[in-house]
């Protein structure tokens, strides 16, 4: 479901979510104030991609469904944790230079493979702060007087689908060097990735990952490697294409 957080059809899902098996659609609409005509639409859409069904007249969610509105849930308390990060207050912070800055001079904040880090000044950028005392490059040092919002670039993934038993499995894999692509952090999702993770004396930073996880890794810019089981390999790229994160299989 593109962009589904908060969405009508997603309010719509948590509402049947909440009352199933009394959930109904005149409630529906009058409680999300639309037209019972736009409420059968969206439930007829939310029927069609197996989010929910109709049993005996009663409307209930599927466990694909709950699947949505457990990674909504989490999407939603990154979403918030991220703008507690991006938009900052006053309140000092922990910062990296890079490059050499003095004490109180003025300079621009921002995140880079998940870390704040601090230039000197420049007007085109709105995250701004003062520095509470020299360093230099690589150093940590406070910021104080902040504002502004960061601008956050999403990182990229690198993907290698792991096919399933019948076609070969982790074994089938051979001539792979993943030492030889560039890439922060390694996530294997499903017990075909672990097994070929582990066949490699690979060390993921994520053994036991989740599509929506890596999503939010890759959201605060940093690039990615995902091993993944083909049956996964679906669930990820809708994920990714929701998100507009740049991708290239290995």
């Amino acid at each position: 479901m593109k962009n589904s957080l908060l969405s009508n059809k997603f309010l719509i899902l948590i509402e049947i979510a909440r009352e199933q098996p009394r959930a109904r659609q005149v409630d529906i609409a009058e409680k999300l104030e639309l037209t019972p005509q736009a409420i059968s639409d969206h439930i007829k859409e939310l029927k069609e991609k197996g989010y929910i069904e109709k049993r005996s007249r009663k409307l209930k969610v599927t466990k694909k469904g709950v699947q949505l509105i457990i990674n909504s849930i989490d999407r939603l308390e990154d979403l918030i944790s991220d703008v507690k990060t991006n938009v900052l207050d006053e309140a000092p912070c922990k910062a990296i230079a890079t490059e050499d800055v003095s004490e109180r001079e003025k300079v621009n904040l921002f995140m880079k493979k998940g870390v704040l880090r601090v230039s000197q000044y420049d007007s085109s950028n709105q995250a701004v702060g003062l520095a509470t005392e020299t360093a230099v490059e690589n150093e940590e040092l406070e910021v104080k007087d902040v504002s502004g919002i960061i601008d956050l670039k999403k990182g990229s993934a690198k993907i290698l689908v792991v096919p399933p038993p019948e076609k070969g499995g982790s074994s089938s894999i051979r001539d792979v060097v993943l030492k030889e692509h560039d890439y922060d952090q390694l996530f294997t999702i499903g017990t075909g990735a672990i097994a070929f993770a582990k066949k490699k004396s690979i060390e993921p930073n994520f053994l036991y990952a989740e599509p929506h996880s890596t999503i939010d890794t890759l959201l605060k810019g940093i690039n990615c490697l995902i091993i993944i089981d083909k049956e996964r390999e679906q669930e990820l790229i809708e994920k990714l294409e929701e998100e507009n994160i740049k991708y290239a299989y290995l």
